[in-house]
């Protein structure tokens, strides 16, 4: 890092002061700034501004009217004023290395390379030089539109450098730079087999704990309008795993019972908890369906079983496309899931699309299916039934009178054709 004493008056001044270490006088026009660095007057026409102080050893920058060298009468009160490419900055060592500057003022603002808004001021607007003598022309712009006095409007200039980390830049001056390694060059392998309509057999190989793998199930539906249409996996080891996507897994569960919701779809995902850090299931409503049945999507969870109970799982509601909503849920691992929705909401709805009554679930739980009305079961009337069974009974007793009428009529005509 090194200071700068910079003394700027708006009364037409600029003074910018490059002092070197030990107070050495240079020679050649040449101002060593820094370890490595150089400053000097550009070699433009603007460079006249600038010249090495041969007893002092600093760099001075001198705007004003009386500076013989340059063509102009130094920097106008109550304006705006730009002087591009004043004076270079040079980098001779053997690595990449940042060099940026910083001051105090509000008055002052100092760019690079002749473009007023290619700023070099602190770290965040920080210059990379290369060797091979790299070079920086520096110029500013002075704003004393403001400015209310003829005191000095900056104090000190200070020029940082510092080295690249090692994954920035090369040291080698003649290498581009390479991106770093991809840790995971490869990433897992997903084969998706659909046994049959309601079983998805998963296969991951070339597992890598640093990658997820997506698992799309290809519409595989859950419930009326539900369909949980992806896993994604985080793994804790590299070995392939097997995954079992089935209502009527192996995996045993309580009954859903969780008060005022409902079941609307459930699936058992089988796998190797111990291989999974966590995954994500990704289910959509049809929006025609949330519709119909007057169901608010934020009303929908989604359960997990953990063997003694139903955990609601932390859940991700994500925008409407394609005309559905999906959510998101998150569990450390596999098992039999709920889609609930609010219970008394779907109160009523106990038939199918075709009419016929609901059973049970087989997680114990209440199964709502497509309907669109409720079904009122008739009432029981004891006379009734019994007026129905007697009207029957009757029915029967005349269509046998018929028959044996017939049949006697068939028997006369035979006898008299005899």
């Amino acid at each position: 890092m090194k200071r700068l004493a910079l003394g700027l008056l708006a009364a037409a001044v600029v003074c910018l002061l490059v002092a070197t270490a030990g107070g050495q006088v240079f020679s050649n026009n040449v101002d060593h700034v820094h370890a490595n660095i150089t400053a000097e007057p550009h070699p433009g026409p603007n460079g006249a501004y600038a010249f090495v102080d041969n007893e002092t050893g600093e760099l001075v920058i001198d705007l004003t009217a009386d500076n013989d060298a340059g063509d102009g009468d130094g920097i106008n009160y109550e304006a705006l004023t730009g002087v591009t490419d004043v004076f270079t900055l040079t980098y001779t060592g053997d690595e990449f290395t940042y060099v940026w500057l910083e001051h105090d003022s509000d008055y002052v603002t100092v760019y690079a390379d002749g473009n007023a808004s290619n700023a070099i001021e602190g770290e965040d607007n920080k210059t990379l030089l290369t060797p091979d003598y790299d070079t920086v022309a520096v110029g500013f712009t002075t704003d004393t539109r403001d400015l209310e006095t003829i005191e000095p409007i900056i104090d000190s200039v200070t020029i940082n450098t510092k080295v690249p980390d090692e994954d920035e830049p090369p040291s080698d001056p003649g290498a581009s730079p390479s991106p770093p390694a991809d840790p995971c060059p490869a990433g897992p392998s997903v084969d998706v087999e659909i046994p049959k309509k309601t079983t998805r057999a998963v296969s991951v190989t070339d597992v890598d704990p640093c990658q997820t793998a997506t698992i799309e199930l290809l519409e595989y539906d859950v419930g009326a309008g539900v369909t949980l249409e992806e896993l994604d996996a985080s793994f804790v080891t590299d070995e392939d795993v097997e995954i079992e996507v089935d209502p009527d897994g192996e995996r045993k569960t309580t009954p859903f019972d969780e008060p005022g919701m409902a079941s609307i779809g459930d699936v058992a995902v089988d796998g190797p908890d111990e291989s999974i850090e966590d995954v994500e299931y990704r289910y959509a409503l049809e929006e025609d369906w949330l519709e119909r049945k007057a169901v608010d999507p934020d009303s929908v969870a989604i359960y997990g079983d953990d063997g003694n109970d139903w955990i609601e799982l932390e859940t991700e509601r994500l925008e409407a496309t394609n005309g559905t909503v999906a959510s998101v849920a998150t569990d450390d691992g596999f098992s039999r899931y709920v889609v609930a929705a609010d219970a008394p909401t779907l109160e009523g709805e106990r038939t199918d699309d075709a009419g016929d009554p609901i059973q049970p679930s087989s997680d114990g739980g209440t199964a709502i299916t497509e309907t669109d009305e409720p079904v009122t079961p008739e009432p029981e009337d004891e006379d009734a039934d019994r007026s129905d069974a007697a009207g029957s009974a009757a029915v029967v007793g005349l269509v046998a009178g018929a028959l044996v009428v017939i049949a006697l009529g068939v028997l006369a005509h035979r006898r008299s054709t005899a």
